[in-house]
């Protein structure tokens, strides 16, 4: 576990994660499209959950790939992406 907190962050990080068979294609297509993920939307909230556990990686892959900013705006319990 110790080598989890000293990975470099890198575009592709993300990717590693368990979750990203099942969320990121949605979260991608969703983002692209404008919508913004919120804690609460969609519903049942854990694309807004990987995207706050993926947030670094997930923005490197956005400007590098895209050359588009992955921002987080908001405040607190109101935060989105």
């Amino acid at each position: 576990m110790e080598n989890e907190n000293t990975q470099e962050i890198t575009r592709h990080v993300f990717l590693t994660d368990k979750k990203a068979d099942q969320v990121f294609a949605k979260i991608d297509y969703m983002l692209r499209s404008g919508v913004h993920i919120q804690r609460d939307y969609p519903l049942p909230g854990e694309l807004f959950r990987f995207i706050e556990r993926n947030y670094k990686s997930l923005k490197l892959y956005y400007e590098e790939i895209y050359k588009v900013v992955l921002d987080k705006s908001g405040s607190e319990f109101n935060t989105y992406y």
